[in-house]
């Protein structure tokens, strides 16, 4: 009985330690570091990037990061996939293209953020303006070339290039593997969460952020497949469409 009773416990030890597995697999942790779990964690709201600085909690950047985040001034252009996940709301999902002072969004029809009878799926941006124009451009639209009112502020995503800008303190965390592109992470606090910043080593892009507050996943937004630098100027600018 003795003998089964401990054929038992060691088993349920090699479970335990071969179970749990993580969206990114850790390459380097930071030395005096405990190896920082990849559940998903998000930063506060704020998409237009607008937060109180004083909020935050960290170390000032080191000269290790500041060089990271320096490599992102190469990056003229940008298209990638956005998501969102914030805990208890829709996820958002666009198609993203962005250079100089102007954004496209082409939104996932399954966002939900769409208003009864209202039906839109490209969004126009000029950023220096803050001005937001939509249209339907999809070849079933009534109305192709029809500009549809829409608030900067509801629709306006933070881009990579926000992500680094606000990236003000924090610390050098780790290094990983996030959809085959090395990437370091660095961590800091705003108002009590935790935020984790996945930064694409090659490039110096935010490819990922996470927030977590007393261990739980509160929002995450990730853009993926991101195209450097070949957003021509004419994919910015609505076209004329023939109906």
């Amino acid at each position: 009985m003795k003998k089964i009773i401990f054929l038992f416990l060691v088993l349920a030890i090699l479970i335990s330690g071969c179970s749990g597995t993580t969206e990114d697999s850790y390459v380097k942790p930071k030395a005096d570091l405990e190896e920082p779990s990849v559940n998903e964690v998000d930063l506060p709201s704020g998409e237009t990037g607008d937060y109180d600085d004083s909020n935050l909690e960290g170390p000032e950047l080191s000269s290790e990061i500041k060089e990271l985040l320096d490599k992102i001034d190469k990056v003229d252009s940008l298209e990638y996939s956005y998501s969102v996940f914030v805990k208890g709301e829709p996820g958002y999902y666009s198609h993203v293209y962005v250079k100089d002072n102007r954004m496209k969004q082409e939104i996932d029809l399954g966002s939900g953020t769409f208003k009864e009878k209202e039906y839109y799926d490209t969004v126009y941006f000029d950023l220096a303006k803050k001005t937001a124009d939509a249209y339907c451009e999809e070849k079933d639209c009534d109305d192709r070339n029809m500009i549809i009112d829409v608030n900067y502020n509801d629709f306006y995503v933070e881009s990579p290039f926000d992500v680094a800008e606000n990236l003000k303190v924090g610390k050098l965390i780790g290094n990983a593997m996030h959809e085959n592109k090395e990437v370091d992470i660095v961590e800091y606090g705003i108002d009590g969460k935790t935020v984790r910043v996945y930064i694409w080593v090659y490039r110096g892009l935010p490819l990922k952020y996470e927030v977590r507050e007393d261990d739980e996943l509160i929002k995450k937004v990730e853009f993926k497949s991101p195209v450097i630098n070949d957003v021509d100027d004419e994919e910015l600018i609505h076209q004329q469409l023939k109906n």
